[in-house]
């Protein structure tokens, strides 16, 4: 794609100004003095394409600025472009207006901004003009190969490291293997996994080992240093401890002898002997008492539940009582107003109404039809009468009926209450003469019986007696308590230094193991070296064979795809170099002239082309060929307004 004509009108600070690339050739200048909008130009093209400016930036001021620094209003921003591209030609224009409105018959006020676009003087929607703009060249790829500081400056470093591998394609892992023999036992190593993760694997090992290494000498000296501290004869202690329990059990056999053996012992068991004697005596002298205490509380509870029953029936007798008189009153009221009913009915004459007039020739009826008419309305008058006389005689008998019924139901509850009240007050009665017998009923006094009471006299004396024996055989017990006291202290010490020289035991058995277990670590630690070094010496043969590959499709361009650890690894990177100058440190000439060779390259890969716009291209005295068209923005204090050349 070749600009052929760039037009801004109100753009930015620029009122108008249009360039046409120059008859006969492939490239442009435009010089101008700062602040003259050479870089607005390539703002302007990047906004007619992508509807930002050359910074990547969409929240830019487009508007022109008048004197009082505030945009100018009512005029329309446009930027216009033709091209030649393999189609044919081109004209690309982007309009951005201002929308006006009144608000109720007042001035017109600023109420938002509306932008039109053109497709070869066709105006389209925003969608169908980014789409086109998409196919023709995408917005990616025209950062990269319009502007020469853009993949440098503007992509992160893994962007650019994917983009290279992308135009130079990648190394494979057995590639780099085939070309050096040192390499071949990575093969067996990398079956089912990746470099990266054979990486991975080697340093998770190596760690591994190093920090179990690093404990196991602390780990013996501890060791070390618990056995200098004992000197334990294992048997020896046991014998000890053998020969302080057998000297135990015979204190404790002693100490129990002095409690149930001898004078004490018998006099324990005559005491307690005596004192099943009296619990025996109070039980008969007190049995018959509590034999009608019982007799007497299981009468009374009988009678109390069938005084409470029968309560509760003479509530509902109450209740029934009271139903049917209710029902009485209302059978009775309900007699009344049917009586009422019937005498009305009964006293009513007959009065004939029918009409004497013919309804269809409106004369007066004959005397004997009208006689035959009162005739049978009387006859059917009396008939509905009687009926309905019988039927509330019918009602009246009815509601007599329930009335009697009631009052029967009533007397008969009635009499029930009356018979219910007597066995109630019989019932009372039973209980208030068991109440008053049982006053006169007196729990016995045991103190009164004389065998109780001998009994009780021997029982104090066997109980002073059992305390003078208990005093003379405290010091004895004493004595025994101390030896055995004693005895288990030398014990627990024996014990003690029996586990203390079986863990002495253990603690030589676990050096062994530990030092052993270093010794295969230390086996394993180098094997993993190895490994390791092997594996770093692929990384450089394949960080070589890359950047060789990568070279080659550059002239000036070199990159550092890789680079050197402090702990002796390999890391990722990407950073363009030319002669060994890194990109941060090379002046502004060579970064410029480095972008239009990474340019060359990108438009090569990409099969696209586009105008390469150079800012500050005064810097730069040779430029490189570039495939690409070239528009260089000069500063020029000669050129007070823009000039193309």
């Amino acid at each position: 794609m070749r600009l052929l004509k760039l037009r801004l009108q109100n753009f930015k600070g620029i009122r108008e100004f249009e360039m046409v690339m120059p008859e006969g050739q492939t490239s442009m200048s435009v010089y101008g003095d700062n602040a003259t909008g050479k870089t607005t130009l390539f703002d302007g093209f990047s906004w007619l394409l992508f509807g930002k400016d050359s910074q990547n930036r969409t929240n830019f001021e487009i508007k022109t600025l008048g004197e009082d620094g505030k945009p100018i209003a009512n005029i329309d921003h446009s930027v216009y472009a033709e091209f030649e591209t393999d189609n044919g030609q081109l004209t690309l224009e982007r309009v951005y207006r201002e929308r006006y409105q009144s608000k109720r018959g007042y001035e017109e006020v600023l109420a938002g901004h509306t932008t039109d676009y053109l497709i070869n003087g066709v105006p389209v929607k925003e969608r169908e003009y980014k789409d086109y703009i998409d196919k023709l060249i995408p917005e990616n790829i025209f950062k990269l190969i319009t502007n020469p500081l853009f993949f440098n400056e503007q992509l992160k470093w893994e962007d650019r490291r994917r983009i290279l591998m992308e135009i130079c394609g990648a190394v494979s892992d057995e590639e780099v293997i085939q070309r050096n023999q040192n390499l071949k036992p990575l093969l067996d190593m990398l079956t089912g996994k990746t470099v990266d993760d054979l990486k991975k694997i080697i340093a998770s090992k190596r760690k591994a080992i190093k920090d179990e290494l690093d404990m196991i000498p602390a780990r013996i000296d501890e060791l070390v240093r618990t056995l200098s501290k004992t000197n334990i004869d294992y048997a020896a202690e046991s014998q000890r401890r053998e020969k302080f329990v057998a000297e135990l059990a015979v204190l404790q056999e002693q100490k129990a002898r002095l409690r149930s053996g001898g004078a004490l012992g018998e006099t324990q068991s005559q005491l307690i002997l005596v004192e099943a004697k009296l619990k025996a005596r109070k039980e008969d002298v007190e049995s018959e008492w509590r034999r009608s205490d019982d007799i007497y509380h299981a009468k009374k509870r009988e009678l109390s539940d069938e005084l409470a029953r029968n309560n509760r029936l003479m509530d509902e007798l109450k209740s029934q009582i009271n139903l049917q008189g209710q029902l009485m009153e209302e059978a009775h009221d309900r007699e009344v107003a049917v009586n009422k009913e019937w005498e009305n009915l009964n006293g009513r004459t007959f009065n004939f109404t029918n009409e004497t007039i013919c309804p269809t020739c409106h004369q007066s009826l004959p005397e004997d039809q009208v006689a035959a008419a009162r005739t049978k309305a009387l006859e059917d008058y009396n008939l509905k009468k009687s009926k309905e006389l019988t039927e509330l005689k019918n009602r009246i008998q009815q509601q007599t009926f329930q009335y009697e019924q009631h009052r029967t139901n009533k007397e008969k509850s009635e009499k029930a209450l009356a018979e219910l009240v007597t066995v109630i007050g019989s019932i009372e009665n039973d209980i208030a003469k068991l109440e008053g017998e049982r006053l006169f009923t007196v729990k016995p006094d045991v103190n009164s019986d004389a065998e109780y009471m001998q009994l009780l006299t021997q029982q104090s004396e066997l109980r002073e007696k059992l305390a003078n024996l208990d005093a003379t055989i405290v010091d004895e017990e004493a004595a025994l308590s101390r030896k055995i006291s004693e005895l288990n202290q030398e014990i627990a010490v024996a014990i003690n230094n029996m586990a203390t020289s079986e863990s002495a035991s253990q603690a030589k058995a676990r050096v062994k193991e530990l030092e052993e277990r270093q010794l295969e670590l230390r086996r394993d630690f180098d094997v993993v070296l190895d490994q390791q070094v092997l594996v770093e010496e692929f990384m450089m043969a394949k960080v070589e064979a890359l950047e060789s590959v990568v070279a080659d499709k550059f002239k000036l361009a070199r990159f550092k795809l890789f680079e050197q650890q402090v702990n002796g690894g390999i890391k990722e990177c990407c950073e363009t170099l030319y002669r060994d100058v890194p990109y941060s440190s090379m002046n502004n000439a060579a970064r410029i002239n480095v972008g239009l060779d990474i340019i060359n390259t990108l438009t090569a890969h990409y099969k696209l082309s586009a105008p390469v716009f150079i800012d500050n291209a005064e810097a730069v005295t040779q430029f490189i060929d570039c495939d690409s068209q070239v528009i260089r923005l000069v500063v020029s204090s000669n050129h007070r307004k823009l000039t193309v050349n």
